[in-house]
């Protein structure tokens, strides 16, 4: 069972990114929360939070700067992190028919070279100090109706699911990776609830052959691929 310094959460504004850091806080670990601005703000969610706001700060992501930057700020909050999870949830209003060249533009910034970008720094930190775990998680495979929101999904699992594979080989320098998917949309709290104990009890549980594998949680959950 890992015993974690400290854990870096990442991800766009949803649902499930919530339900991850509530049972995160549960586990008495310190934590960071970066945010991809969607709807509402990084600043809305610290009111609703209250304690600990601090850990809240707002990602400006897609860019590889951004990503460096993300990393100094989780260091100089937590002093030292061994974990980060990052949660792929594309907002659903990503109707790709409906958007302008530039908006198009601005989602896969946003929601998929930003995950590739940040999974870069997290393995070079990680590396530097040969341990560290990268988790993965996306929401359920029918929560997302659009075309570009299905496309970002797709491309955050193909990456993710290339990663965690790659990190089950011999080459690692130490990094550790595994991934969640739901084999249903999430459709409530009550769902994503769920799901996020699914994660976070894999995680404090997690032990040496339970790395490089993705995990599915629903109806046909089971360990493994």
């Amino acid at each position: 069972m890992p015993d974690f310094k400290g854990i870096l959460i990442a991800g766009g504004e949803s649902l499930l990114l919530s339900a991850i850091v509530q049972r995160v806080a549960r586990l008495d670990v310190p934590y960071v929360l970066a945010i991809i601005p969607q709807d509402s703000s990084a600043e809305k969610m610290r009111r609703e939070r209250g304690a600990g706001s601090d850990a809240i700060i707002e990602w400006n992501a897609g860019s590889p700067l951004s990503a460096r930057t993300l990393i100094v700020s989780c260091v100089n909050r937590l002093q030292n992190f061994d974990a980060a999870l990052l949660v792929c949830t594309p907002p659903q209003r990503f109707q790709a028919a409906g958007l302008a060249a530039p908006e198009i533009d601005d989602a896969i910034d946003k929601h998929i070279k930003s995950y590739m970008f940040l999974t870069r720094e997290i393995q070079s930190f990680f590396k530097k100090r040969n341990s560290g775990i990268i988790a993965f998680a996306s929401g359920g495979g029918g929560a997302f109706n659009g075309l570009l929101s299905k496309t970002i999904t797709a491309a955050f699992a193909a990456f993710a699911s290339g990663v965690v594979m790659e990190s089950s080989g011999g080459d690692a320098g130490g990094v550790k990776a595994m991934g969640f998917s739901c084999a249903e949309a999430l459709n409530g709290a009550e769902q994503a609830g769920d799901f996020a104990g699914f994660i976070s009890k894999a995680l404090v549980e997690s032990k040496k052959n339970d790395f490089g594998k993705w995990r599915k949680f629903g109806k046909l959950s089971f360990w493994g691929k």
